[in-house]
C-alpha cells in the first residue's frame, strides 16, 4: 500500500470539507443572525448561546474538521517524503530519534503550544465564535499559558527517567518485549501514553486545532522513540 496516496487523498478529502465550508453562511438567516448579536447585550449567556445554536449552520465545523484533516494528512506527508517511506514495508527500517534529538524536539514543539494557543483563541474570536458580550478571550490564553511553562518540569522528569539506559537511535517498531518487569511496565506506560495521544488527535482533528495536531504528531513519533529506546530486542515487527 502506497501511504503517501493514501494520505494525499485524505488531504484532498480535508481541503474539500473545507473548500465547502466557506460557500456556506454562518447563520441560516444572516438577518436573524445579525439581530440575535445586537441584542446580545440584553439577553443572558444561555439564551444568547440556546438562540444561537437555533441559527448557526454547519459552516464551523465543516471548516474545523476540514482544516484538521488538511494539517493532519500535510504534516503526515511531510513526514513521509523526509523519511522516503513509500510503502508500509519501508516503516521496518525507520529509526527513532536520538536521546539529545528527543529531548530538542519534545521541548521545541511543547513550548510551541504558546503561540498555537494565542492563534486557537484569536481565530475563534475573528471568525465569531464567542458571543460580543462574552469574556476576553485572552483569559483563557492567560490562564493556559503559565500551564504551558509549568508543564515544562513534569515533560523533562519523564523524558529523563525514560531516557535513562535507553539506546538510541534504534528501529522504532520493535516487538513488545514483556521479558521482565521492568520492561513490562515501560511497554504498558508507553501503550497507555501512545492510545491516550491517538485519543486526543482525534478530538484535535475534530476540532481544527492546529498547531496541536501537529504537536500530537511529532510526540507520538517521540514517544515511538522512547519505547524503541527502552526495548532491548530491537527486532523489527515485519510490516
Amino acid at each position: 500500500m502506497n501511504l503517501r496516496t493514501v494520505f494525499f487523498i485524505n488531504l484532498l478529502f480535508g481541503i474539500g470539507l473545507l473548500g465547502f465550508s466557506l460557500t456556506q453562511n454562518t447563520y441560516k438567516n444572516e438577518a436573524e443572525g445579525q439581530e440575535l448579536i445586537n441584542q446580545s447585550y440584553k439577553l443572558s449567556s444561555s439564551e444568547y448561546d440556546m438562540r444561537d445554536a437555533e441559527l448557526r449552520t454547519s459552516k464551523n465545523q465543516f471548516m474545523d474538521f476540514g482544516s484538521g484533516i488538511t494539517v493532519f494528512s500535510t504534516t503526515i506527508l511531510c513526514f513521509l517524503f523526509l523519511k522516503k517511506i513509500k510503502n508500509i514495508s519501508d516503516l521496518k527500517d525507520l529509526k527513532s530519534l536520538s536521546k539529545k534529538g528527543i529531548f530538542i524536539w519534545a521541548n521545541l514543539f511543547w513550548l510551541l503550544l504558546i503561540p498555537g494557543t494565542h492563534l486557537y483563541y484569536w481565530f475563534r474570536a475573528l471568525r465569531g465564535d464567542y458571543p460580543p458580550n462574552a469574556d476576553s478571550f485572552g483569559i483563557p490564553i492567560m490562564t493556559q499559558t503559565p500551564v504551558i511553562w509549568y508543564g515544562l518540569i513534569p515533560l523533562n522528569l519523564f523524558l529523563a527517567v525514560a531516557l535513562i539506559k535507553s539506546k538510541s537511535p534504534s528501529t522504532i517498531f520493535s516487538k513488545f518485549n514483556f521479558k521482565s518487569v521492568r520492561s513490562s511496565l515501560w511497554e504498558i506506560v508507553f501503550i497507555i501514553l501512545l492510545i491516550f495521544n491517538q485519543t486526543i488527535l482525534a478530538t484535535l482533528i475534530v476540532d481544527g486545532d492546529h498547531f496541536m495536531i501537529i504537536t500530537n504528531l511529532v510526540f507520538t513519533y517521540i514517544f515511538l522513540s522512547l519505547r524503541s529506546g527502552q526495548n532491548k530486542e530491537f527486532h523489527a515487527v515485519s510490516i
